[in-house]
């Protein structure tokens, strides 16, 4: 089988304000990114200077579509066709179409990582508060709960002054799939014209019907790649806390000292990018199954209060 290129961009339905999705921004819930009190990294003016940290295109008209909360195809004209599912009646697409779009992603992810978001000591002190309650709870219970899972936002989508479109079938089709043919950036921009909730024809199989119209530039999908964080103890004299490394040291938690044992030793988590493990269009994680934390509702709410709790002591 020939090799086909792989979307790592992750949609929303709804535009996320750009100033909450900045490259170096760490979250917990990639799909809900506002949510878990994530770390919002601070704008970096020089991404595009001389080194460039990052590439970035703009796109005038463009589009992106979705399925099922997935992003499929960016660009006008850059796919020239979208993939339909009909596993059901009546099957549903989605098209947001923007007056302009740009798209910026870090040309080394891992170097940013290091060398940007862990010099930044709001970013150092969410590692630490949060890698310190996580391995509480991974010695509480004898090594059965790991760490939720952290994602670094490595690449931003956006669009201006967007319009959402719905476009299903006329009716249910035999086939198991069939293709939507996606305007060129002519038609899309006839697409802008069109009134909310008005309806037309998009090809012989399917119809059209304008939605919201969101004003201003919005972030519509992302690309996280997630965060790998081992636990490891070394003698007081062999780190240097003014490194600023990969290596941050853990904050002395309730209940958690005892089970250190040698007051000499301090307890380091080192963190760093995991190769391969990026969020596809699809959900999933590389090629190695489904994501999401480890933690269920009840450990969260618990992580969380253990978290917030040290913050005030801090």
């Amino acid at each position: 089988m020939a090799p086909t290129e792989k979307f790592t961009y992750f949609g929303y339905n709804e535009g996320y304000d750009p100033r909450l999705l900045r490259l170096g921004t760490m979250v917990f819930d990639y799909a809900n990114p506002k949510s878990k009190k994530p770390y919002l990294h601070p704008e970096v003016k020089e991404l595009l200077g001389e080194p460039p940290l990052a590439i970035a295109d703009h796109r005038p008209i463009c589009a992106m579509s979705q399925s099922r909360g997935r992003s499929c195809a960016f660009g006008g004209g850059l796919e020239g066709l979208l993939d339909f599912d009909h596993s059901r009646s009546n099957a549903m697409y989605r098209l947001v179409v923007g007056q302009l779009g740009s798209k910026i992603e870090l040309i080394d992810p891992s170097a940013f990582f290091e060398t940007n978001v862990l010099k930044e000591e709001a970013a150092r002190s969410w590692f630490e508060t949060r890698l310190s309650v996580a391995n509480k709870f991974h010695t509480l219970y004898n090594n059965l709960v790991s760490a939720p899972k952290i994602w670094l936002l490595t690449g931003i989508y956006s669009m201006e002054d967007a319009t959402t479109y719905t476009i299903s079938s006329k009716a249910s089709l035999n086939a198991a799939s069939m293709t939507v043919p996606i305007p060129e950036p002519t038609g899309l921009a006839a697409l802008l014209g069109v009134g909310t909730g008005a309806r037309f024809s998009f090809g012989k199989d399917f119809v059209g019907q304008a939605g919201a119209q969101i004003s201003g530039k919005r972030v519509w999908a992302a690309q996280w790649q997630q965060i790998n964080a081992k636990y490891v103890y070394v003698k007081k004299g062999q780190w240097d806390a003014e490194a600023l490394g990969k290596q941050l040291q853990l904050l002395d938690v309730a209940d958690l000292g005892a089970e250190r044992g040698d007051p000499d030793t301090i307890g380091l988590a080192e963190v760093g990018l995991a190769e391969n493990r990026v969020v596809l269009d699809d959900g999933v994680v590389g090629d190695l199954g489904s994501v999401g934390n480890d933690y269920d509702g009840e450990m969260w709410e618990r992580f969380e209060e253990e978290v917030n709790d040290l913050l005030e002591e801090l």
